[in-house]
């Protein structure tokens, strides 16, 4: 009986053995949203929508603020699953440490249903969402317009960033302004502005981008500290051109474990005697050095260059998405793929024939599922919504590694090894077999001094499993 039971939940995870990059069935959401929609996840998984409607002028007219559950159906404890209206339009949100939920943008009235409820007049640009999607009406009344980008510090303090006057403020929980935080920003036109922040921890310091002058000098990505003075230990590379606009500023960062930086956007990178050496998506270390071009020069074609990051995932994998193009470095790429951390095309992801259109957003869950939204209506040649879930088990170097025992490289080329935990050999297994995703089982050489030849296996993802007198042990890994 315990061998049944065995096989059972063997097989079960063999099916769940999806490729990372392929749809995941078990997200459902009922019908389409606007492909204009910004997406959010909750620390529990719930995901939070402010879909954005565009009006026959081509601006935004009005938006509505909805929420998920984690499989895709409306959460029905949120505005009574009918969701928010905001008119005009909502262009940023974050989430406090109680769940509040933070909204900006140039929004006139507030409409839940048929209730319209005149809360937020043109000069109200910042309010506050309890948890159930009714506004909080004692947060206070923030006097700034502009406001492009909010950022949640761990004492719950706010910072908001935007083409206000200091580019940058904070605010206390409540939503009154903090005094004590001095920005060394000063925004003088309309086409200046902070359009990103984030609170890097653990000493609180701010990266910042836009396209703003601090101390009087034009910056692009810059460092705050905690109090709001510039940091000077991070300067920004020269031999960057951001384009020919003022407005031109990165489009996407993100703040990588090791202190590093990644910045995408439309900007060419160029060399001491003028030469370009790359586009769009680099890495700078945490003193503003250029560390890694993405997108070097004579690699780079056309479509290329309509490829950018969107997400970096916790493993240090970068979520990619753009224009379809034959030929991104040697692979094919069909709206979503995926970076290893050198920038290497990850193997393990694989979306088949993707999108049949753009994708505008994408966010991770915490299980590491990524959510897309955007102006499609087929995945991988399968008709579906606009917003999708597609799978992914972010692999690391074992998937055994709180047993003690490891399987090393992975992906690997030619041969896998084993590396037990103290008190363990190969004298300890009884049974050692490999499958591939079909659940065929595969014929090899066996165990040879701790290493297993698979340099004749063909390309993909395998399941191994190891069977001692105490333990199934099973994980995946990726030959090359």
């Amino acid at each position: 009986m315990r061998k049944i039971i065995f096989f059972i939940s063997f097989l079960a995870s063999l099916i769940g053995f999806a490729q990372d990059g392929s749809l995941d069935m078990s997200f459902n959401f009922p019908g389409t949203i606007s492909p204009e929609t910004i997406l959010k996840v909750q620390p529990d998984g719930k995901i939070l929508l402010v879909e954005r409607f565009i009006g026959r002028d081509g601006l935004i007219e009005s938006t509505r603020i909805s929420r998920l559950n984690s499989d895709g159906s409306y959460d029905m404890t949120f505005a009574m699953g009918i969701g928010i209206t905001i008119l005009p339009e909502v262009t940023t949100f974050a989430m406090q440490s109680d769940g509040k939920i933070l909204i900006a943008g140039k929004g006139i009235f507030f409409k839940i249903g048929d209730t319209t409820k005149d809360n937020i007049d043109s000069f109200q640009n910042l309010t506050r969402l309890n948890q159930d999607g009714t506004l909080d009406e004692s947060f206070a009344k923030v006097d700034l317009t502009g406001i492009e980008t909010i950022a949640v510090l761990p004492d719950d303090k706010i910072l908001i960033g935007g083409n206000f006057t200091k580019g940058v403020a904070r605010l206390y929980s409540n939503g009154f302004l903090d005094p004590f935080f001095n920005s060394p920003i000063n925004v003088k036109t309309r086409d200046e502005s902070v359009s990103n922040i984030a609170i890097i921890s653990p000493d609180n310091r701010i990266l910042v981008t836009g396209n703003v002058f601090v101390n009087g000098i034009e910056r692009r990505v810059f460092y705050l500290n905690s109090d709001g003075k510039l940091d000077t230990t991070f300067n920004e590379p020269l031999n960057i051109d951001w384009g020919d606009e003022n407005s031109a500023r990165p489009q996407f960062f993100a703040h990588e474990k090791n202190d590093n930086v990644l910045i995408g956007g439309t900007f060419r990178v160029f060399s001491e005697s003028n030469e370009t050496t790359g586009y769009n998506f680099i890495r700078l270390s945490p003193d503003g050095n250029l560390v890694t071009l993405f997108h070097p020069v004579p690699y780079t074609n056309e479509c290329v260059l309509g490829i950018f990051p969107a997400a970096l995932q916790d493993d240090g994998k970068i979520i990619m998405t753009g224009n379809e193009c034959i030929d991104y470095y040697g692979t094919e790429f069909h709206g979503i793929s995926r970076l290893n951390n050198d920038g290497s095309n990850d193997d393990i992801f694989n979306s088949g024939n993707g999108t049949n259109g753009p994708i505008s957003n994408v966010a991770i869950q915490p299980d590491g599922k990524i959510i897309i939204v955007g102006y499609f209506n087929e995945f991988d040649g399968v008709a579906v919504p606009n917003i999708i879930r597609l799978t992914t088990e972010r692999l690391s170097a074992s998937e055994f590694d709180s047993l003690g025992l490891s399987i090393y490289p992975n992906p690997v080329a030619d041969f896998l090894y084993l590396q037990y935990p103290e008190g363990m050999s190969d004298v300890d297994i009884d049974e050692l077999e490999i499958y591939d995703v079909t659940m065929k089982k595969i014929d090899f050489d066996g165990l040879n001094n701790d290493v297993i030849d698979v340099s004749d296996f063909s390309a993909g993802v395998y399941v191994i499993k190891i069977k001692t007198d105490y333990s199934v042990y099973t994980s995946k890994f990726v030959k090359h």
